[in-house]
Order: C-alpha cells, then structure tokens, then sequence
C-alpha cells in the first residue's frame, strides 16, 4: 500500500476502516464458534440417535454388534472433528491470507507513523492499537498453522475409516458441491474428491434410478427442516455392479442462505447382503422347522418354551397328552411336575432327563412311553438333546408318535418266532448279513449243520469261517453283489465248522439291501458234502468210462486184427484141405496141420483173454478173498506150461517159502501166474531158464518175481506196458503171437487182490516181472528147489470110464482123442438126459466130462440128477464159465472142478491125478 501523498485524515480513516473490520472479524469469530456449539449438539442428538439405530441392528444382528458399535463411535468423532477442521481450516485459508495483506499495510503504515513526529496522541494510540493487531495477526498464523497441522492429521485418520468423510452444501440456487471428502469417495462413489470440489452432479449420477428420488427428496425435507438426513440408497455403475450405501449428515444453515451438511457415507454391501443371507436362513429354518413330522420344542436353560414347530401346535390343539399341551411360553419343568395321573410317571421322568441335559450329567436323554386312549393305544418316544456352540443354553426336545413301530416290532416279533422255528426245520441255513460284513442273523439249525450256536455267530464277521485259500473269492463276489441292487450270485467254498473240520457249502446270497424287513444280505448256506462226493465219484466214474472208450477201441483193434486174421487163415486153409489133397503132399499137409493147431491155440488163448477182460470190464469178475496156497498154485502153473517149456528146452526153477500162505482168488491169482510164466517161455529163446521166486516182505506182502533169461525189452516198450493206449504186441522168439492183454489182465487182476505189479528189464539180458500180495506166512522156513523139467507120466493108461456129455460135435470128437490113451471105455451123449441114462446104465462110470450148454437139459440139472443116485462119480463142469456165478453153480450142483474148453491135457491129467489118482 502507498501512504506517500495521503493526508493525516485519510490515514486516519483508513485506520478506522481496519479496527471495524477487525471487530467485523471478531464478531464473525463469535458467530462461527455459536454455530459450532449448535453444530455440537445437533451432532450430540444424532449421536444419540445412531445409537438406538445401532442397537437395533446389533440385535438383528449380534454376529455384527461389536464391530458396528465401534464404526459407528469413531466414524461420527470422525465426522464431527473432521468437517470442523476443513470449515476452520478454509476460513483460516482466506484469514491468514488477508492477515498478510494487512501485516504489509500495517508495516507501511507504521513506517510512516515514525516517519510523522508531528503526530499527535491519536497516532500514538493508533499506532499502539497497529501494533496489538500485528500480534493478532502473528497469533492468528499460529494458530492457523496448527489446524493446518490438525487438518493433515484428521485426513490420514479418515483415510483409515471405512466410509467417506465429507461436507455438502447446497446452494439457494439449488446447486451443490462437495467442499470437502476423503480419498475414500474413490473407492465407494469411483470419482475423487477432486472432481466433485466444485460440481456434485457426478456423485449423484451414480446414485441407482429406483432410489434417486427418495434420496433428493430426504435431502431437500433435511434441508427445510435443518434436521440430520439419514438415507439408505444403493449405487449402480456402468459395468452393471451395485453396491449399497448409508449415509448421515447433519445440516447447517449459512449466512447466505446455503444449507452446509457434515457427514459420513458407509458401504453396507456386505452387511445387507449378510442381513439378506440371515434372513433367508431364518426363513429355510422355519420351513424345516415347521415341515418335520415329529413334535419339536425349543427351552431355554430355565425350561420355558422359547418356539415349537406347527406340528407340536396340531398335538396341543388336539390335546393329545400333558406335554403335547405346552406352547410357546409355558415352563415345560413346571407343567410335567404338576402332571397327575397315568401320565404322572412318565412326566416327571421327561423332567428329571430335561434338567439332566441342562445340567450336562447327560449330554441326550430318551424315552418311550404308552399313551393309551379309550378308543386306540398310542406309543410315543422323546428326545432331549442339548444344543451347543450358540453362545446360550437351549434344549432340543424331539417327540414322535411310534405307535406303527411298536404294533410293527410286536408284529415281526411274532413273525420273527414262527419263521424261525420254521427256517430251523428246512434242510438249509438262513443268515442276514450286513454290508459291514457282519452277522445281522443265522437261523438256529446252524448247530445243528455246522455246530455253531446261532447266538455266536450274529455279530461276529461272516468271512471268518470260510476257509483261508477261498476267503478272496468270497469277498470279491460279496462286494460285486452289494454294487447292484437287488442281484443274487451263488458261489462254492469250505465253511469252517465248530470243531475245526472244514465242510463244502453251496452259498446262494441275495443283495436286499433296500428291503425294509431284510435290511442287508439273505445268505442261504447249503451242505453239499454228499453232492461233492458225488461229483467226485461221478468224475471217477467219466475217468474210468474214458478208459473203458479206449479199451474198447483197444478191444475191437485186437477183434478187427488179432483175431479176425488168424481165423480168415484158419477158414482159408481148411477149406484148402477139405478141396482134396491134390495140392499139398504128405509131409505139406503134416505141416499145415500143426500151424493149424498153433493157431487155433493162439486164437483160443487170445479169445479167453478177451472174455476174461469184458467180463472184468462188465464188472462179472468179482474178488472173493481167500487164503491160497501158494506152493500149490506155482507147481500147478508149472505143470500146464511143462510142455511149451519143454519143446524150447527151457528150465524153470522155483525158490518159494514152505508152507507160504497168500490172501487172493482162487481165479485171478492163477491166471496171473500163467499169464507172466507163458510171456517168460515165449520170449526166452531156446535153451533159456526162467526162474519163479516168492519172497515175505517185512509188511506182511508176499513178492513173486518170474525172471527170464529171454530177449528183454527197451525203455520204451517198458513205458508203454499196462497202458490200453499203447502197442506192445511183438512175437516170440519162435513166431509165437502175442496181443499184449495178458499184461492188462495181470495188472487189473493183482490190484483187485490188493497188490501191485511192476517190470524191469533190460535189451537182450532178459526181464522180471513182479507182483506182491498180502501175505498170510509166519514162520516160515525159506527153501529152494531147482528142477530140470521133464516129461511127467501120463496118468492112468486103460483104467478109467469117461463119459463125455458134449452136443457140439467137433468137440466132441476133440476131447475123445484127448482121453483115448488114458482111459478104458468112452461114452458120448448128446444131451443132459442122456447124460443121466447113462449114469443109471452104466454105475461103474468113473469120470464125467459135462458140458454144462446143451439142449433139452443143460449140465447143471443133469448133475443135480446124478447126485441124486450116485454120489461117488467123479463130474468135472467143462464150460467157457463165462459168469462166475456159473462156477458156483456147478460145485453147488455136484461137480467136483471145472475144466475150460478147450481141453488141455496137462490139465485135464492134473485133475484126474487130483481127484482120481491111481484108481
């Protein structure tokens, strides 16, 4: 300012011009601090009423309560302090800059004041009063520094609170601005505080559409009625998101007329949809609450009915007993102490169990309980359970009508009874088992099936008496069973039984999982020990009529070949000889004959070889034990094969126990013996030995061995032995036939007896053939015999009278050559009558040769008649005997022993010395 070239009075009104404006300043002073005490106690009342609405919501909701409390207590601090220190501040703004102003004035103006001596006491006081306002001035920059300073600190706290800090003014000309909001209006209104200094169309443009006019309309009735503007609003933005807000402010009129708001805006996004989220869980709980079919109340820890369900309301309209009766309000304790009655009991039993559960010496308590009418018998059970984890005790008290579930229960009871006693009467074993693999039930014939005790077993795991090597199979077909509904599988394996012996059971399992009754999986358990050895027997039997196919193949291979080729040859040379002699010579025909003869033995011998198989085969040939012998049986064999061992010049010695007794038939021990010492004399070459020994093992068997010097056999053909499959014929050393079923028969025969057979040989250097059976010799002195055969006597030359019973005339003609050196008088008949005419006839008869197959009467009657007269004739059975049962019948009927035909005359010499001797 220039004071150069003023007057005294115009430095005089100028100083007068700044004291009025001082006191205008201080006056104003007065009125800003009047307002903010206005201001105070506006904020004081809105405070107040934050706090009812505060409370309000901390009951709606607690979870929220001690953090809404605190929000609210420092955003209004906050607010209050905040939009005090931003009006003060701009004020102080615009002092301090007017303060400078006239701090240069007032240097100007005192300077000339020392420059003007002649001043007079008013430029004194003036330049006093110029000095005090300097001071003022001076305190007024301080004090303006320090609510700068105050203003900085109170924005950073604002910056920390969750929510905008602001002040709104609106004009008389009804625009508006925002002189002051936090950083916060960023995040909330997405524009700074900046932008909305001057112009607050940008906050409102975000205000939503459905909320815009409520919220204008709140501010103007604020505005009017200078009373705090309280509103709940939600926003919308561009990208579609909306977000919910509370505000509150408290409104100031300014001296031009325009309405000054301070206040705060808080998000409430998350509360809202949190209030949403309770509400809506509220509302789920009550529909469950009030949709269960049982009765359900919940007490507080007094007892007292806090809320029952619609369903507990329909039993207390009804009536139907004391506790159903009690609603929202009643002390439940005090209601079932008061009860009297038949009810009396079981109230104050619901009582004591309630006030058990509140005092935790029980965390649930339960009952059932008869509630019979005049009409019907009802049952109901009670549940009381204390519910935890809410911050205050309250009791769960659940009650169902269970009257269908007792009649039920009472009604499988009984069924339960009568089809257990009728499952324990079937041949099977019931059991229930669950799908933890445990025992729900097993019917009370277990014991008698399997030992067990049905009461040991429920309970018990169903997989622990199954036999460990089946027990994975099981649970695999088990836990394929339980993944569908309603399948059934059966299956097969040992059970364990009470003594530790295993059984094979037929399981057939039913997965009834779903079943009401059944609840889990039917087991039917099913003894099949007696079908097992069926089976068993049933395969034994398939391996044995395997064999039998290729024996048979085997038995019409030798038929087809064996036999059916040396007979056509048989057939062809006959009929050669029968043409005439023509053809052949003398010493031809000599020839001729004895191959003739060697073949029709040959044949013979296979022929009864195949007969004595079939009828093994057809099971005709039995086992009778019989202590034999055995001295006996290997000196006869010895004799019927003296002549064939005689024309090879082959020596047979015997090395057997004294006395030597063995168990076998009297059939099969024989053929065996014939068998193995006719293959020895036919695969020994000429000049050969044979050797037959029996010797007592320590096991009570007796070994015969028949060794031969003879062509031996290879690892092959040793492998190929008693096997029907296999080719082992090969021809003697002299062309003899051999078809390999004497081996078969010999094998077949001693395993019947109880023994066993076994070869070994070697190429060239022989064989031995052994068999063993049980022996019957104790103490029995071991000697040895060696004998050069030679030719035995013939018998009884020119003693005997034979008669010869034989229809078959060739035979007949047969056996008559054979007798004719060795008896007197032969007489042939045709038939069984005539047998026994001649008997009659002729009383002097020594020996009878009967066949047993002959017309008009066959040789067993004609026997039986000739006993009748003469029971001192000598009859021997000649027969094919192809029954065993046809042997027994002719020793029944009077025969003394049975010859086989063809006649061998070793043989028959052998029985004559035997029965007839020198007579």
């Amino acid at each position: 300012m220039n004071i150069q070239g003023k007057t005294k009075e115009a430095l005089i009104n100028e100083m007068r011009e700044l004291v009025q404006e001082n006191n205008s300043l201080k006056g104003f002073k007065e009125k800003e601090a009047a307002a903010l005490i206005i201001a105070n106690k506006e904020l004081h009342f809105q405070n107040e009423e934050k706090e009812k609405r505060a409370a309000e919501l901390v009951i709606a909701n607690k979870e929220l309560q001690f953090q809404n409390d605190e929000k609210v207590k420092r955003v209004d601090e906050l607010a209050i302090i905040t939009a005090e220190a931003n009006r003060t501040t701009h004020l102080l703004q615009v002092h301090q800059i007017e303060l400078e102003m006239q701090n240069e004035e007032l240097k100007s103006a005192l300077a000339l004041a020392k420059y003007a001596a002649e001043l007079d006491l008013v430029n004194k006081e003036i330049s006093i009063r110029l000095e005090e306002k300097i001071r003022q001035n001076r305190e007024q920059i301080s004090l303006n520094t320090m609510l700068a300073f105050q203003r900085d600190r109170l924005a950073e706290i604002a910056s920390l609170v969750p929510g905008v800090v602001y002040q709104y003014r609106l004009h008389p000309d009804g625009t508006s601005c925002f002189p002051y909001a936090s950083e916060a209006l960023k995040q909330i209104y997405r524009v700074s505080p900046e932008e909305v200094i001057e112009d607050a169309t940008k906050v409102f443009a975000n205000i939503h559409p459905d909320d815009f006019d409520g919220v204008i309309t709140s501010i103007q009735n604020s505005a009017k009625e200078l009373c705090p503007w309280q509103q709940e609003y939600r926003v919308k933005f561009e990208d579609g998101s909306i977000r919910t807000l509370f505000g509150n402010a408290i409104p100031r009129l300014e001296e031009n007329g325009s309405v000054l708001w301070h206040g705060f805006i808080t998000d409430i996004s998350e509360r809202k949809k949190a209030e949403e989220k309770l509400y809506n869980s509220e509302r789920f709980f009550n529909t469950i609450f009030n949709s269960q079919n049982s009765e359900i109340a919940i007490l507080d820890e007094t007892g007292m009915v806090i809320q029952v369900n619609q369903k507990w309301r329909e039993f207390a309209n009804a009536k139907a007993s004391i506790p159903e009766m009690i609603c929202e309000g009643a002390n439940y304790l005090l209601v079932c102490d008061a009860t009297t009655g038949a009810e009396a009991v079981y109230a104050k039993a619901m009582a004591e169990g309630i006030r058990s559960v509140i005092d935790r010496s029980k965390t649930t308590f339960t009952s059932e309980y008869p509630c019979n009418t005049p009409t019907e018998e009802l049952w109901f059970s009670s549940k009381v359970t204390h519910m935890d984890g809410y911050g205050f005790t309250r009791i769960l008290v659940v009650i169902d009508n269970i009257t269908e579930r007792i009649l039920n229960d009472r009604i499988i009871k009984e069924n339960y009874q009568r089809y257990n006693s009728m499952v324990s009467n079937i041949s099977d074993v019931i059991g229930i088992m669950g799908a933890d693999g445990l025992m729900k039930y097993k019917s009370a014939n277990i014991e008698k099936f399997f030992g067990w005790l049905a009461e040991d077993r429920i309970g018990s795991s169903g997989f622990s008496t199954i036999h460990p090597d089946d027990i994975d199979y099981v649970q695999k077909v088990f836990y394929s069973l339980l993944e569908e509904e309603n399948s059934v599988k059966t299956m097969e394996f040992r059970y364990e039984c009470k003594d530790g012996t295993y059984k094979p059971i037929e399981l057939t399992a039913a997965n009834l999982m779903n079943d009401p009754v059944i609840n889990g999986v039917l087991l039917n358990y099913r003894d099949i020990s007696e079908r097992k050895k069926n089976e068993e027997k049933i395969k034994l039997q398939y391996d044995e009529l395997q064999e039998n196919y290729l024996e048979k193949d085997k038995f019409f291979s030798i038929i087809s070949h064996d036999l059916r080729g040396p007979l056509g040859g048989f057939m062809g040379l006959t009929e050669m000889m029968a043409a005439g002699n023509q053809f052949f010579s003398d010493t031809e025909k000599i020839e001729m004959m004895l191959s003739l003869s060697n073949s029709a033995r040959n044949t013979f011998n296979l022929l009864e070889n195949l007969l004595a198989w079939s009828k093994m085969k057809l099971g005709l040939t039995e086992f009778k034990a019989e202590k034999l012998d055995l001295n006996a049986l290997l000196l006869d064999c010895k004799n019927i094969v003296a002549e064939s061992a005689r024309k090879k010049m082959i020596a047979i010695n015997l090395a057997i126990c004294n006395e030597a007794e063995v168990t076998g038939d009297k059939n099969m021990l024989p053929s065996v013996l014939r068998n193995l010492v006719s293959n020895a004399i036919k695969f020994t070459p000429h000049g050969g030995s044979i050797s037959i020994t029996a010797d007592r093992t320590e096991n009570s068997m007796m070994v015969v061995s028949v060794k031969d010097t003879g062509i031996g056999m290879s690892e092959k053909m040793l492998n190929d032995l008693f096997h029907i499959d296999a080719s082992t014929k090969r021809p003697g050393t002299e062309g003899e036939q051999s078809s390999g079923l004497g081996l078969l028969l010999c094998k077949e025969f001693v395993e019947k007896q109880g023994g066993k057979i076994w070869v070994e040989s070697e190429q060239n250097k022989g064989s031995v053939f052994s068999f063993s059976l049980p022996c019957n010799c104790q103490n029995a002195k071991e000697i040895a015999s060696t004998t050069e055969l030679r030719a035995k006597p013939e018998g009884p030359k020119n003693k005997l009278k034979i008669l010869i019973a034989e229809d078959d005339e060739p035979s007949a003609k047969y056996t008559t050559a054979l007798v004719k050196n060795i008896c007197k008088e032969v007489i042939n008949v045709k038939t069984g009558s005539e047998a026994v005419e001649a008997c009659r006839n002729h009383p002097d008869i020594d020996l009878v040769l009967m066949d047993i197959a002959m017309p008009i009467m066959d040789g067993f009657e004609a026997c039986r008649q000739i006993r009748e007269f003469n029971q001192k004739v000598c009859i021997f059975a000649q027969t094919t005997f192809v029954l065993k049962e046809q042997r027994e019948k002719a020793i029944e009927v009077g025969c003394m022993d049975y010859i086989s035909k063809p006649i061998n005359k070793n043989e028959i010499v052998a029985l004559i010395e035997k029965y007839i001797g020198d007579r």
